[in-house]
């Protein structure tokens, strides 16, 4: 099990809130609190069309120094085309009690719009900061700030989340919701009290508070994993019925707009040419959008949901995730695949609430059904056929013809490989001259050319040098064969030779671990890194797949080689591992081969046990050695 990253649920909010981990009962002790928030108020007040004004109120008191650069400044975003906001009060109480006002001169507003009055092309955004005055330990920082949504992001719809961590002190947190009676809604709540709600002149009003005066302390880290919506202090809200509500809502406008055009046509015909079949024509569709459309993902508001026109992608070679996906579906549509957009979250969620809100999807990709393929053009360094690691084994919501229960495949399916070919001839002071060659397949080749894509002629040598530091030896090396990175495949070879300066220490009896020369993007280590941390209480985001190194080692006759490892082998559900080891003469042959068959990207705390066992034993022959000793001892003595 190759752990990809262990992850806390970080939802995309409407408020500046943030989801934290929950582990376990420890409380941090009063005396090492860094800050507590007194109060946090956040209140919608929402239209019948969906539009909305937000409000928040808190205040945050500082307890520590490290505190006091954070406390310093705080910011609220919104769209400037359809939003308009404003500070309502922003000020310093001392810890005399004294309140110091910040003035006016203290707010910075950054402002995207377009030229002349123009809506602009791609940022749509107005970001407000607020610098408080002189905050020192004790004091506490309050601002106020109301933020007018005058245009709904969906017509007459309305849907929202909020989260609070069980890390931070917060002694009075209320969420209010004031909409029309009559609006048909959905929502939950997790860890929050949630009052009845209350109709009063045709307004229903909903209230969730949360009190965390004492909050958890995060003990161990390992406690990591992928948290679940109902993990964590929250409340959902939305006027959707279901997730397909979302897409037929995000589909109403976008699938207009994926309807060729002469232009598209015409430019799908000429990037097809000498194309047989439809899998080589959406490839090169596909090769097409990602290298030549710059990715931009910073629109918000009503930008979010509303793609760009195809005309104005294609003139300034830019586009946001629904730009890619809709540009896509257009110029496939040209020459008669069918694709769908699909909405995922691009985020660290795995999971879907039950109360759909629109936050939960933050990306959008494409489907081909007739290929059975996921594609995400957005990324420029992922090949056709394959999705970014970060989307694998996700919940997706079909844009167009929606059904309910449609998951990305998970990312075993491309079986992501690594084999490493190395020849070392060590010399009598130590020193080692090496040839070492790597073949990768899936997530290890994209990886690797990645970072030989960008890499300035000239620069070879100081890129290999850099990877024979990265493995624990200094030395310098050559590239001595490479494939042409620049082209996006799920396949890469890459050769070159190096010369290490302190391979052994020659004049004394030693041990040696046999291990890679040069870093590489799938060595067999990095499938055990995590082998003796403790084990994890939650799921967490993983990958399979399989490392072969081929060593052959040359000695100097100087050397004698006492001992040498024994071959090993280790069978498991999850982990086949074997090694053998052959010594001839001076000349030592090692061949190690894991195969990680972990079919799945989110793995239980039972297949990690299991995992964990064999691992173990994997780990054992690793850090076996070869034992070596100078053949005249007194002679290396008397040096």
């Amino acid at each position: 099990m190759k752990i990809c990253f262990a992850i806390a649920l970080v939802i995309s909010l409407v408020s500046s809130s943030s989801f934290a981990e929950s582990n376990g009962d420890s409380r941090v002790p009063d005396s090492e609190l860094t800050t507590r928030y007194p109060i946090w108020h956040i209140t919608y007040d929402v239209r019948p069309d969906g539009s909305y004004t937000e409000t928040q109120e808190w205040s945050q008191e500082i307890l520590k120094d490290s505190e006091i650069e954070n406390a310093k400044q705080t910011s609220f975003y919104f769209s400037t085309s359809v939003a308009k906001g404003e500070v309502l009060r922003a000020f310093t109480t001392k810890k005399s009690g004294s309140r110091v006002e910040a003035p006016k001169n203290n707010y910075q507003v950054q402002v995207n719009k377009g030229n002349e009055g123009n809506s602009p092309l791609f940022s749509d955004q107005t970001g407000f900061t607020v610098v408080f005055p002189d905050v020192s330990v004790g004091d506490t920082v309050e601002v106020a700030y109301r933020v007018n949504n005058t245009v709904p992001m969906f017509p007459g719809q309305f849907s929202v989340t909020n989260g609070f961590s069980e890390f931070v002190a917060m002694d009075d947190v209320r969420v209010t919701i004031n909409a029309p009676a009559s609006m048909r809604v959905r929502y939950d709540s997790s860890m929050m009290s949630a009052h009845d709600p209350v109709d009063k002149d045709g307004i229903r009003t909903w209230v969730w508070e949360y009190k965390n005066s004492h909050p958890k302390k995060w003990v161990k880290a390992e406690q990591s994993g992928i948290l679940h919506y109902n993990e964590t202090p929250s409340l959902r809200f939305s006027t959707f019925s279901n997730y397909g509500d979302i897409a037929k809502a995000y589909g109403s406008r976008a699938i207009p707009k994926a309807v060729p055009t002469a232009r598209i046509r015409a430019l799908a015909q000429s990037l097809t040419t000498g194309k047989s079949t439809d899998k080589e024509r959406a490839k090169a569709i596909y090769d097409w959008v990602a290298r030549n459309i710059t990715y931009a993902g910073n629109c918000i508001g009503i930008g979010a949901v509303v793609p760009h026109d195809i005309d104005a992608i294609l003139d300034n070679k830019m586009g946001d995730c629904k730009d890619h996906a809709t540009l896509l579906q257009s110029l496939l549509a040209a020459v008669n695949i069918e694709s769908e957009q699909m909405l995922v979250n691009a985020g660290d969620t795995y999971d879907l609430p039950n109360v759909p809100v629109v936050s939960t999807v933050n990306h959008v990709i494409n489907y081909i059904p007739s290929l059975n393929l996921f594609v995400d053009s957005t990324s420029s360094e992922t090949p056709f056929g394959m999705i970014p690691t970060r989307l694998g084994q996700k919940p997706v919501l079909p844009v167009g013809n929606y059904r309910d229960g449609v998951t990305i495949p998970p990312q075993a399916q491309y079986g992501h490989t690594q084999y490493m070919r190395t020849r070392v001839k060590v010399h009598e002071d130590g020193s080692a001259d090496g040839a070492v060659s790597l073949q990768l397949h899936g997530a290890p080749a994209v990886s690797w050319r990645a970072s030989v894509r960008p890499m300035p002629k000239g620069n070879e040598d100081v890129f290999v040098e850099n990877l024979v530091k990265f493995s624990g030896y200094h030395g310098k090396g050559i590239i001595e064969s490479k494939d042409d990175a620049s082209e996006l495949a799920d396949h890469y070879q890459f050769g070159m030779k190096v010369n290490i300066n302190d391979f052994i220490t020659s004049n004394q009896a030693m041990g040696i671990t046999i291990r890679p020369l040069v870093g590489s993007s799938l060595p067999i280590a990095q499938f055990l890194g995590d082998v003796f941390a403790p084990p994890t209480s939650k799921d967490i985001v993983c990958s399979g797949g399989k490392s072969v190194e081929d060593y052959e080692i040359e000695f100097p006759k100087s050397l004698e080689v006492l001992s040498i490892p024994k071959a090993s082998s280790v069978n498991s559900q999850f982990l086949d591992y074997k090694a053998s080891y052959k010594l001839e003469g001076n000349k030592l042959t090692v061949k190690r081969e894991l195969d990680d068959k972990t079919p799945t990207n989110i793995c239980s705390t039972e297949i990690i046990k299991s995992y964990v066992k064999a691992a173990t034993e994997v780990l054992k022959d690793l850090k076996s050695q070869v034992l070596l000793k100078p053949r005249d001892e007194l002679k290396y003595s008397e040096n």
